[in-house]
């Protein structure tokens, strides 16, 4: 009886260990520049598309992300907020050595963080699936990004 209940344990035992216990990461999301609205020029509501873009985001499910622009790149943590009127956002909490760079008028990375004065990034998470930036709110363009690839989950939303 002994051998039958050392074969059934390490049976069961086995069985267990071929389930995934550890279930696939998300992976990244990249979400690149889709086009603009402009506030304050001639027609503000006309949406201008951006067909060939180097300028994106990737977001990690580790709450880390890198902001692209061509050839340079800047990286810092997110997360997720919501304003009292219920809106989502994206917080992006740039690294001290791209926000030094971001301030560095000598440097090509010198006002690639487009927020207003804040120590952050705020991005708007629309409801129609796709981020908006903030700096609209400075004067600056509307930027509205979408989700490179748009099959599967979302961590974000």
């Amino acid at each position: 009886m002994k051998p039958f209940l050392t074969i059934l344990a390490l049976t069961l035992v086995l069985a267990s260990c071929t389930e995934n216990e550890n279930p696939a990461q998300p992976s990244s999301e990249i979400w690149s520049l889709e086009g603009y609205t402009c506030t304050f020029c001639l027609n503000p509501d006309e949406f201008v598309a951006v067909t060939d873009t180097t300028y994106y985001y990737t977001f990690r499910p580790d709450s880390t992300f890198s902001k692209t622009l061509g050839s340079l790149q800047l990286n810092g943590t997110f997360y997720k907020y919501s304003e009292m009127d219920g809106r989502e956002y994206l917080h992006l909490q740039y690294s001290e050595a791209s926000s030094n760079l971001n301030l560095d008028s000598s440097s090509d990375y010198f006002g690639t963080i487009h927020f207003c004065g804040q120590d952050f990034e705020p991005i708007l998470i629309r409801e129609d699936g796709k981020l908006m930036g903030s700096w609209g709110a400075c004067d600056g363009p509307n930027l509205v990004f979408r989700k490179e690839d748009s099959t599967g989950n979302s961590f974000i939303f």
